[in-house]
């Protein structure tokens, strides 16, 4: 009996110091975003905080309500290759002006993430005063090519 106990110890505690690491990880993350000492009632602070609410709720009300929160969905994006390109076709939000939108592919998908020959332009007659359809035309590889699209806040 006590090595059925000793075990399931040492399985704590190797459970125990995984959390620990988990834990460290994200204080280092906040004290990285926010700083020591991070005050939400400091004014500079607060008044970052309200434009980031404001932004998103003026995004949040222009996205589609008639989706089901019970079942996965996604953007409607596509993409296909067309000869010696591949055609990317992803939506955006009307209401996200102050954001921009590359398409980076890489061969690797390591920290190779490139924009360098994508062209992108509005779909015509696609803007139906909540969303667009936008195309990126993203030149091919000859094995395999991995695309994303980067979303900041510039």
């Amino acid at each position: 009996m006590p090595r059925c106990f000793l075990v399931a110890i040492l399985a704590l505690a190797s459970s125990l110091a995984f959390a620990d690491e988990y834990d460290d990880l994200r204080l280092k993350w906040k004290d990285l975003t926010t700083g020591t000492g991070y005050n939400p009632e400091d004014p500079d602070v607060a008044s970052k905080l309200t434009s980031i609410a404001n932004a998103a709720n003026n995004y949040g009300s222009s996205l589609d309500t008639s989706m089901n929160p019970n079942v996965s969905d996604t953007l409607p994006c596509s993409w296909q290759r067309s000869g010696a390109t591949f055609e990317f076709i992803y939506t955006r939000s009307n209401a996200a002006t102050d954001l921009t939108f590359v398409v980076e592919w890489s061969d690797t998908l390591g920290n190779d993430w490139s924009s360098a020959g994508v062209t992108q332009s509005m779909i015509p007659d696609s803007d139906n005063g909540i969303t667009q359809q936008w195309k990126a035309i993203i030149p091919a590889a000859p094995t395999r090519r991995f695309a994303h699209l980067k979303v900041t806040r510039p």
